[in-house]
């Protein structure tokens, strides 16, 4: 199902493929354009959690930047995306990209199954009540052998954890989960590491010199990026851990200075 915007949108080469973005879109939409890359050092983390074998969940799933990136890695990406607008981007961008493995599905995630409706803000938009849409648990969506979940939410990853309980449980799926609201991470350390999981800052900046249109310039400015949490039953040295509940990044730069990193 291909659902319809009226917002302006425009097609760019990327390093995923031909992809449709939001014009007006100021951060996904301008670093498509620019870059033909939206933080794609979160996208090689994935990868690197994962393998040919792995299924993934990718909950904000936005336009679909990440679960296209991520899907010839994969076997399968359930991209679950709430906005109709978002989501008719994303369901075009899987056709284009030929992302034959990506299932797109036109709900939300939260703790128990209602309705709700969407303000839409491109990378910024978040639930509001309403009527338009299923909100539903991802227990109850009953995908099978889950290896990862990406989790960005805009503030509602107390729900999404909390209906995720037997998924978690059972499969122990690593977790990429936006942290950029810093009043969520005592309930998300301490629920998680009820399960055996440990955290570690994972910040990605906007800009990535290394970018696949080769472009120089910082539109976005050193202090623009996303601020996220890697969360595994297993080790992950590449990374830095969250030392406790009330960790913040400020303290983990402060380490990382002290250690000459």
């Amino acid at each position: 199902m291909i659902l319809k915007t009226n917002k302006p949108t425009r097609i760019t080469n990327t390093r995923y493929g031909d992809m449709c973005y939001f014009v007006e879109d100021p951060t996904i939409g301008k670093s498509l354009d620019l870059y033909g890359e939206y933080c794609h050092k979160e996208i090689e983390q994935i990868q690197s959690l994962t393998n040919t074998d792995s299924n993934v969940i990718d909950i904000g799933a936005n336009i679909g930047t990440h679960s296209i990136g991520i899907s010839s890695y994969v076997n399968k990406v359930f991209s679950i995306e709430p906005n109709t607008d978002n989501f008719s981007l994303l369901t075009q961008n899987c056709a284009l990209t030929n992302s034959n493995n990506v299932t797109c599905v036109n709900i939300a995630v939260g703790n128990k199954i209602h309705e709700a409706d969407t303000d839409f803000n491109y990378g910024k938009t978040f639930l509001t009540t309403g009527k338009k849409i299923k909100v539903i648990p991802i227990d109850e969506l009953k995908y099978p052998n889950i290896d990862f979940i990406k989790i960005d939410v805009e503030g509602m990853e107390k729900e999404v954890l909390l209906g995720a309980e037997k998924t978690l449980s059972l499969y122990k799926p690593n977790l990429l989960i936006e942290m950029q609201d810093a009043t969520k991470n005592k309930f998300v350390f301490n629920f998680l590491k009820n399960y055996g999981y440990k955290m570690y800052w994972f910040p990605v900046a906007t800009f990535n010199s290394n970018n696949f249109k080769g472009y120089t310039v910082d539109f976005f400015g050193k202090q623009h990026g996303v601020i996220n949490w890697i969360c595994s039953t297993k080790t992950v040295n590449t990374l830095s851990q969250v030392i406790d509940a009330e960790d913040t990044i400020e303290e983990k730069v402060k380490r990382d200075i002290k250690c000459g990193i």
